[in-house]
């Protein structure tokens, strides 16, 4: 994004975003982990560059509030939006139901960075076509072989892992008998119970 691009000219995005380095890590060696999904990895890194850049926003209403962080060194300001920024982005994380732990780093960047923080709204879109480049890697190298990627892309269904085949085949006979048992006791017949080896009968008032 900052080769001959409008990232480059129009937005001077900078080279790295640091906090997709941690999502990397989720993404191609963690694939089954809830954190590592699409919805927790897009919806993490955006609400959080978009709480954290509101929150600087505010902090830079201060003159002094870039100076700062071209200087370096402890100054309250900084130290209070950052820690700020990353608190909120990592609950507003939570209200979402998307937590994902590297996005915190992407809130932080948009108080302590000075690059990002000269990006301002501008790295909103800068975070989601990173989001969408590394996830669109994640989806073609994590389906070679026998490895499967996402595990879901929403949310997660009330079943991960569907019946064999054989499985699904005793399902279906149990049901069956289970049928045709309630049946012979509808007709008055003594049933032995397989399980417990007592007798149901039916008896006529």
């Amino acid at each position: 994004m900052s080769a001959n691009t409008a990232f480059s000219e129009v937005y001077h995005a900078p080279i790295i975003i640091t906090s997709f380095s941690a999502s990397a890590v989720l993404l191609f060696s963690a694939i089954e982990s809830p954190l590592a999904q699409p919805r927790n990895f897009v919806l993490g890194h955006f609400v959080s560059a978009l709480v954290g850049t509101c929150i600087t926003r505010l902090f830079v209403l201060n003159p002094n509030y870039h100076p700062f962080l071209d200087e370096g060194g402890f100054h309250a300001n900084v130290f209070v939006n950052g820690g700020l920024s990353m608190a909120t982005s990592a609950l507003a994380q939570v209200l979402i139901g998307a937590v994902h732990p590297p996005a915190g780093a992407t809130g932080l960047n948009a108080a302590v960075q000075s690059q990002v923080v000269t990006l301002s709204w501008r790295y909103l879109p800068v975070i989601l076509a990173s989001s969408l480049i590394m996830l669109g890697w994640a989806l073609i190298i994590n389906n070679v072989g026998r490895r499967r990627y996402p595990v879901y892309w929403w949310k997660p269904g009330k079943v991960f892992v569907s019946a064999t085949k054989e499985q699904q085949i005793m399902e279906h006979a149990r049901e069956a008998r289970d049928v045709e048992m309630a049946l012979r006791v509808e007709e008055g017949e003594n049933v032995d119970d397989e399980e417990g080896g007592s007798e149901v009968s039916r008896h006529e008032p």
